[in-house]
């Protein structure tokens, strides 16, 4: 097992030789191309207007120390035009840097033990966990430190970057599936039998282009098999990705070029080689890891009292941005950030808020949110007043104006629409609703600037994925629908894409039509949009409702 010394230590080599790297190709030593997959490899993306550079950080599972995101806003401050972003992949992105920047924000970074490397490229990428791990009431157990174990297995891993594209990980031990396990190359689902803790393990799935829900390969492994049936799927991608065409290069497409009968074989192939070849090393590296490494996270002093504030909308706050944890007497607050993005004055007064209120961690979701854990009920009106200072004391986490948005083309090459945008226009009209959002309980919209699907659009209640449209030989920013996607393990599917082509500035009325319809036609208070959807037919909807709107 390799030490936290050991490992920033090899991080140092790599930011040093980035370093050299650019050096050479300032001097004409080193093409762009010839530098592309090695700053890739360590997070580094051209960035329009191509001149300019993104670095993404990796945050396993979403966790940061108070002190660590004090590092993130120096970074942000210093480098970042003076807004952080968090990803819908929990990571942190900094943009329009110089070449040399990077190397300084690196080595920034690396003094909170955080770092990029595989942060993009064909590589394991940031392990993603449910923002409820560990204080989830309803968990089977704690999936905590299972991401963070298996980052520092794979970090130096031999085939970590040298893939034949990116391979995302997620952990969930609820029962909701906040972790959104069915789009990933491996989901893993903590799960009970016999008496016994394990894993139900899905892989291949996906988003783009060819959206694919991931296929159960395992219904039960043993917990302490975890790096086992991960070592043996990696392999096996490994050796069978499509390295020719990088468009059909993601694990889903291993199951159409293998057959899915051969697909399965495969897999239990593999995981019998790896078990009989490593099974004693891994449950050991497992092992030696939890016990040097992991200690269940617990929370300050409780204290006597409810919480109280004579802030306006306080109590829509509690009701929407709150919830007790499993930790009795302890609650958790979900702080909105408006498409994840965040300054670095905002950043610092949180850093100080979880350590006076809360155990001094705090995390990002993939609905682009920070998550504090550990706030005894009756610090909550403390934590809204100072939220609410510094313009981050929205109510209404997780409803409908919570609307998720990848960066699009104002940041992102392969973009084609401004998918901030567009989703800023449905946020401002949803927020003039107030009440009427919160009957609608936990729902997702969310938005793409193109068929990659960052903005995780194949799986929200409502999706948009943006795409330009050409009238009167002029081209205007335009979005296509999806409908019903999502929803927990065994109800996932995802969403219907509907046929139209709406102009962005149509967004509102568009998702007002949906909403009016769903409310006037549901079968009852407790169907929900996306169990709406599914019964009376996303293309039947199009034609009720959206065919006859003037757009």
């Amino acid at each position: 097992m390799i030490s936290q010394n050991e490992k920033n230590a090899r991080i140092a080599e790599l930011i040093d030789r980035h370093a050299e790297n650019i050096a050479r190709y300032r001097r004409g030593e080193m093409t762009a191309d010839e530098l592309r997959y090695p700053r890739l490899t360590l997070g580094l993306y051209a960035q329009l207007p191509h001149v300019k550079h993104m670095l993404r950080t990796k945050t396993t599972g979403g966790f940061l120390s108070a002190r660590q995101l004090e590092i993130i806003a120096d970074v942000t401050e210093k480098y970042g035009r003076d807004i952080g972003h968090v990803t819908t992949r929990q990571n942190f992105q900094f943009h329009y840097l110089e070449l040399e920047d990077s190397v300084e924000v690196m080595k920034m970074l690396l003094e909170g033990d955080m770092n990029t490397r595989a942060a993009c490229s064909h590589a394991v990428r940031n392990m993603t966990a449910s923002h409820l791990a560990g204080i989830d009431p309803e968990e089977v157990f704690d999936v905590s430190p299972y991401p963070l174990a298996a980052t520092d297995y794979f970090l130096f891993h031999p085939a970590n970057t040298r893939l034949a594209r990116k391979f995302k990980v997620a952990f969930e031990g609820g029962k909701d599936d906040l972790a959104k396990n069915r789009i990933h190359d491996i989901g893993l689902y903590a799960v009970e039998a016999d008496g016994r803790q394990g894993w139900r393990v899905v892989v291949a799935g996906g988003t783009g282009s060819f959206p694919v829900p991931a296929r159960t390969a395992y219904e039960f492994v043993p917990r302490d098999d975890l790096l086992i049936v991960m070592e043996a799927l990696l392999q096996l991608f490994y050796d069978t990705g499509n390295r020719n065409n990088i468009k059909k290069a993601r694990f889903k497409f291993v199951v159409g070029k293998l057959g899915a009968e051969e697909f399965d074989r495969r897999v239990q192939e593999y995981y019998t080689r790896t078990e009989a070849e490593k099974g004693a090393e891994l449950r050991g590296y497992l092992a030696e890891w939890l016990a040097a490494n992991w200690t269940p996270e617990s929370g300050p002093e409780l204290v006597d009292g409810e919480p109280q504030s004579a802030y306006p909308g306080f109590s829509r706050w509690l009701r929407t941005n709150t919830a007790e944890q499993k930790q009795k007497g302890y609650y958790y607050a979900v702080v909105n950030l408006p498409f994840g993005d965040v300054t670095s004055a905002q950043m610092r007064v949180l850093a100080e808020l979880v350590r006076t209120f809360g155990n001094g961690t705090i995390r990002t979701a993939i609905s682009q949110n920070f998550v504090i854990p550990f706030v005894p009920k009756a610090r909550l009106g403390a934590i809204y007043e100072a939220l609410y200072r510094i313009g981050l004391g929205e109510a209404g986490a997780f409803t409908i104006s919570d609307v998720t948005s990848c960066p699009g083309a104002d940041y992102c090459s392969l973009a084609v629409t401004k998918s901030m945008s567009v989703a800023g226009r449905i946020r401002r009209h949803l927020l003039a609703q107030g009440d009427r959002n919160d009957e609608l309980g936990n729902f997702e919209i969310k938005v793409s600037g193109c068929p990659n699907g960052c903005g995780q659009h194949h799986i929200g209640d409502i999706g948009l994925t943006g795409m330009m449209v050409k009238k009167g030989g002029v081209e205007a920013p335009h979005f296509a629908l999806y409908l019903g996607g999502g929803g927990p393990d065994e109800a996932f599917a995802m969403g219907e894409r509907l046929t139209g082509r709406y102009p962005e500035e149509s967004a509102p009325a568009v998702v007002e039509a949906l909403l009016g319809h769903y409310f006037a036609n549901r079968s009852g208070e407790n169907e929900s949009f996306r169990s709406f959807v599914r019964r009376v037919g996303a293309r039947n909807i199009q034609k009720e409702v959206l065919d006859a709107l003037p757009v």
